[in-house]
């Protein structure tokens, strides 16, 4: 949440993901992990760590394939740099989320941490609520409600303006693929099905990114619980990315108030921007648990997903084009 005119632009090379504010430490490492989710244009990602390398891959109808490697030094706090080829990177516990070359241009990618296969009694037989990102821009609210009855693995998905989707899922490695009006997924492959979820078991909501097979966008969200005031608190250090440009920043929120700081070359500045928080609302107004309103000094709203226990922050513009991934 930042006001409407880019003023600080990242220097060099395509800047991006989470952090602290702090100095670098060349001998920090990154977590050694692997992540899987999708690019803004809605092609599949995963990234994986291995010491200080940073390995990424993507596939799908945008960019797919493109894969590369990149040697990581430390920037600060959570920030990550590669300078051939020259990106910065976001790794936690809990996400990644990188600008990755790829073809003559970048993806933007978010990612969920995923070790393992999905575990249903963890993801099943629970409500998700994400926003959708489409290739032109537009924005929306979905409920997908996964479920596994006897072994039977259906989803069924409600748009906040109306449509509706239903079909079947299945574990396919370390993610679901889900194709519409089936009932049985059996025969269904990452070619053919319709979507791919990354969920992310927490220990208050699981984290959820969607990939659209056929490319035309991704979604990220959080399992959908309503909002208390209690959860409105902490201070989260994030990427933002809006039409004008990209950049750091530290957001701060404390009751149904917040601050917005911009973090240029690896320093927090002063907060520019205030707003408010509304719970269990969305910003067309509608009421609806799990999301919240916020709407900043400049009169820009966003959609607000946010979790302090399992450290997700995600502001997606409602009034304009804006994106913002953050953690603790």
């Amino acid at each position: 949440m930042r006001r409407s005119m880019f003023t600080t632009f990242l220097t060099g090379a395509l800047a991006l993901a989470l952090a602290g504010c702090g100095g670098s430490d060349s001998k920090k490492e990154p977590p050694q992990a692997k992540y899987e989710g999708a690019a803004s244009a809605g092609d599949y990602a995963k990234l994986s760590v291995s010491g200080t390398t940073l390995s990424y891959n993507l596939t799908g109808a945008n960019f797919g394939p493109a894969s590369g490697t990149a040697s990581l030094s430390s920037l600060f706090g959570n920030f990550w740099r590669s300078t051939s080829p020259a990106f910065d990177a976001l790794l936690t516990d809990n996400l990644a989320v990188a600008k990755v070359p790829a073809g003559s241009g970048s993806a933007y990618v978010v990612g969920l941490q995923t070790e393992a296969p999905p575990d249903p009694n963890s993801i099943a037989n629970k409500h998700y609520l994400y926003i959708e990102v489409k290739n032109d821009n537009t924005t929306s609210g979905w409920d997908v409600h996964i479920q596994d009855n006897a072994g039977v693995k259906t989803f069924t998905a409600t748009s906040i303006g109306g449509s509706s989707a239903s079909g079947c899922w299945k574990p396919l490695g370390n993610h679901l693929v889900a194709k519409n009006n089936l009932n049985d997924c059996s025969g269904v492959t990452d070619a053919t099905a319709d979507y791919r979820f990354v969920i992310k078991p927490g220990a208050s909501r699981n984290g959820i990114v969607v990939d659209y097979v056929d490319g035309s966008g991704f979604g990220i969200g959080l399992e959908q619980v309503a909002l208390t005031s209690n959860d409105l608190t902490g201070t989260y250090d994030a990427y933002y990315q809006e039409s004008g440009g990209d950049g750091f920043s530290r957001v701060t929120v404390n009751g149904n108030s917040f601050s917005w700081a911009q973090c240029p070359a690896g320093s927090c500045q002063a907060p520019s921007v205030t707003g408010t928080i509304v719970l269990n609302q969305l910003c067309s107004g509608q009421a609806y648990d799990g999301v919240a309103c916020a709407t900043d000094s400049n009169g820009d709203s966003y959609n607000l997903l946010i979790d302090p226990d399992d450290n997700y922050y995600f502001a997606i513009g409602y009034s304009r084009n804006y994106l913002e991934v953050g953690s603790r």
